[in-house]
C-alpha cells in the first residue's frame, strides 16, 4: 500500500510539474485586452488549443512512463521465482523422549 500511495504522488507531482512547465508561456487572453469580438475568440481558442495539447502531452508521458514502471515490475517478478514448497507437517503431536 505504501508504495502504491508513494507512486501515485510521484505520478501526480511529475505531472503537475510537466503541465506548468508546457503551459509556462501561455498566457490567457482577457477580453478588455482585444479591440473586438472576433479577435478575443480567435486567441481564446488558440489558448485553449495549445492547454489542450499540453494536457495530451502531458497525458502521453505519465502513461508511457507508468507503462515502463509496470513492464520492470513484470519483469523483477518474473525472475523472482515462486515459493518453494514446504515440507508436510504431521498431525500428530511430538513425542518427548521422556514420558511421565
Amino acid at each position: 500500500m505504501t508504495g502504491m500511495l508513494v507512486g501515485v504522488a510521484a505520478v501526480s507531482a511529475f505531472g503537475l510539474h510537466y503541465f506548468h512547465t508546457l503551459t509556462a508561456s501561455l498566457n490567457p487572453p482577457i477580453r478588455i485586452l482585444f479591440p473586438s469580438a472576433p479577435a478575443y475568440d480567435h486567441a481564446l481558442a488558440d489558448y485553449l488549443g495549445a492547454v489542450r495539447e499540453a494536457l495530451l502531452t502531458e497525458y502521453r508521458a505519465i502513461f508511457l512512463i507508468t507503462s515502463a514502471v509496470c513492464l520492470a515490475g513484470a519483469a523483477v517478478a518474473v525472475f523472482i521465482g515462486g515459493r518453494t514448497p514446504r515440507t508436510a507437517v504431521s498431525a500428530e503431536p511430538s513425542r518427548s523422549s521422556t514420558a511421565p
